[in-house]
Order: C-alpha cells, then structure tokens, then sequence
C-alpha cells in the first residue's frame, strides 16, 4: 500500500511502460471496493507470462495486488532430454487462485 500525492493515478507497478489499452482494463467490484483490473500476457522463446493486478484508491492510499505466472510450454522441450515433459500448466486455475484472495482485501482505515 502507498500514498498519493494530488493528481497521481493509483496503478500497478507491471502497469508502467505498457500502453492502457493492451492491459484489457477494466473496474470490478469485489466486496464491495471497486478495483481497476489490469491483464496482460504475452509469450517469447517458448515461455509464456500472464499478469493480473488490481489496484483500488481510497481517500489518498493506493493498494496494488498482483500476480504473475511465467510458464514454459512443454512441446518446446528437447524429447532427449525430457522424454516425458511436465503437463502444461492450467494458467486459468492459477488466476482463479489469485482472485479467490483478492476478495479476502479489506480496508482496515
């Protein structure tokens, strides 16, 4: 959690140096503290990343939680060295996870 000063904007950190519009943004309301959702997700050299931030503004505080799941893809693997690769990971269930304590956040103040 951080404080802000004036005009500052309450975002995530892995926000910063993206464009607004590839975060697929948008305000939800979880326990009743509406959050700006962010996501993102990407993939290079056979690994993938997906993030999910929300960020809720009350009065002059911020707070920002985030997740983010680097993951590889198993077919990428060299079949010499790992004839039986690890099962894929289900990103889905991981961001459930993660929203499951998002809606635990509460303001103590």
């Amino acid at each position: 959690m951080s404080g802000l000063a004036g005009g500052e904007t309450c975002a995530s950190p892995l926000a910063q140096g993206w464009d607004p519009g590839e975060l697929a943004p948008e305000t939800v309301e979880v326990n009743g503290i509406s959050f700006l959702r962010q996501t993102h997700s990407g993939v290079a050299a056979g690994t993938s990343a997906v993030w999910v931030t929300y960020t809720a503004r009350r009065d002059q505080r911020c707070a920002g939680l985030g997740y983010v799941l680097r993951t590889f893809d198993p077919a990428n693997l060299d079949p010499t060295r790992f004839p039986t690769p690890p099962a894929a990971v289900d990103w889905r269930s991981k961001v459930q996870g993660f929203e499951a304590m998002v809606a635990t956040f509460t303001w103590l103040r």
